[in-house]
């Protein structure tokens, strides 16, 4: 290996490249020289100036301010202009995909550069397909303005534009719901919001059913909310928290309520539209979920076998791993189906709930144990050892002689 040197374009700093041989070596240095390549803290420097000037002018566009970390939100400041500028260059020709106008998008199209005019066709056609509208194109790109997640938007970097508005395409669908009928919308808002105690806040959290999972949305970050939800089972899903319902969980209604409750125990107006839910969330007589579950695997290594899970911060690994024949195996303590029994019996004494298909094991374990032939007289062989080679060991008669055919003369 050779190592050259090439200044730094802005400081003068030399800086060191290295190369298979001499030959190798300067010759990467003058392509660095020529290219006008820079230190590395002068790269540093230049990378948090752009970032410095994104910040501004996006703040001056009024777009959200970002969260994270320093190095996020300079790196998601960056991401998020360039994004966004891509999107208004999209805009006169999603315009004219949308109402078929040739003359229009060939318009549009001739005001792009040669390298736009490859790319961005394809992204178009997509885009129109998935929006519909241009009132929905619009408000796709001001729900972006106000995503504040720096690591969202590292995240999302690579997203293709379609993708995008399919995530907040029920945040968007439903504003335009609202905007259809503003009085109606309102009034039932009204009808649909608690309001705690002693509020902390006057944001008002939003809590809905989506198909099988629950969404939780609040206009701004907050981390009493946020603890809120985490101990409610939810996560952080980029756009809301979400929690995906399943068996343990019961009845959809009694969950809604008691995340519901949750919120107005944190001090957050909540507005609930389910109005069983929302009865239930003002009683408080709402059935809790099971933290602890005991369930069959159905797939696997382990299929058939009994399968014991519980939340953070619950600690019952040792307890559940001291049944007979246990493993442990995908974040699970799981159990062979012949010691249904005591799984049955560690389930009651802490309280776990059991699925119906557990029931079920138990029971055709119990037939099977019951259905079996039962010998009543085993029989009981010799302990003797059996020797497995040689021939037995003859013990000399003391009374018999030798007979006198052998003896020697």
């Amino acid at each position: 290996m050779a190592k050259s040197y090439y200044p730094c374009a802005n400081c003068g700093t030399s800086v060191a490249v290295r190369g298979r041989n001499r030959a190798d070596a300067d010759g990467l240095a003058r392509w660095h020289e020529s290219r006008g390549s820079l230190c590395n803290d002068c790269r540093e420097e230049e990378r948090r100036k752009d970032a410095s000037d994104a910040a501004h002018l996006n703040a001056a566009a009024g777009w959200a301010r970002l969260l994270g970390t320093e190095k996020q939100i300079q790196w998601a400041e960056q991401i998020r202009r360039q994004r966004i500028e891509v999107l208004m260059q999209l805009r006169p020709l999603v315009a004219a995909g949308i109402e078929q106008d040739r003359e229009a998008l060939s318009a549009a199209l001739a005001a792009l550069s040669a390298a736009d005019r490859i790319a961005l066709p394809p992204q178009v056609r997509d885009l129109v397909e998935a929006v519909g509208t241009l009132p929905r194109f619009d408000a796709l790109v001001a729900r972006l303005m106000q995503e504040d997640s720096a690591s969202w938007w590292i995240d999302s970097r690579g997203s293709a534009f379609p993708l995008l508005f399919d995530r907040f395409r029920s945040d968007i669908l439903a504003a335009e719901a609202d905007a259809a009928c503003p009085d109606l919308a309102a009034a039932v808002a009204e009808e649909a919001l608690l309001r705690p105690a002693e509020a902390r806040s006057t944001f008002i959290a939003e809590v809905r059913l989506a198909g099988s999972r629950i969404e939780v949305r609040l206009p701004v970050r907050d981390d009493v909310f946020a603890n809120a939800m985490r101990q409610q089972g939810l996560n952080w899903g980029g756009t809301c928290w979400r929690r995906l319902l399943t068996e343990p969980d019961g009845q959809p209604a009694h969950r809604l309520a008691e995340i519901a409750h949750a919120i107005l125990a944190a001090g957050f107006p909540v507005r609930v539209q389910d109005a069983t839910a929302r009865a239930l969330a003002v009683s408080g007589d709402f059935t809790p979920g099971h933290r602890r579950w005991v369930s069959v695997v159905r797939a696997g290594k382990f299929s058939g076998w009994c399968r014991i899970t519980w939340r953070r911060p619950d600690d019952l690994y040792q307890a559940a791993r001291s049944l007979p024949g246990s493993r442990y195996a995908d974040g699970a303590v799981v159990v062979p189906a012949d010691a249904v029994d005591a799984v049955l019996d560690f389930a009651a004494t802490y309280g776990f709930g059991v699925s119906r298909d557990v029931q079920d094991l138990a029971a055709a374990h119990h037939a099977a144990l019951e259905s079996g032939a039962v010998v009543e007289h085993v029989r009981k062989h010799s302990s003797e050892p059996v020797r497995s080679h040689g021939m037995p060991k003859l013990q000399p008669d003391a009374a018999a002689g030798i007979d006198e055919g052998l003896l020697d003369d």
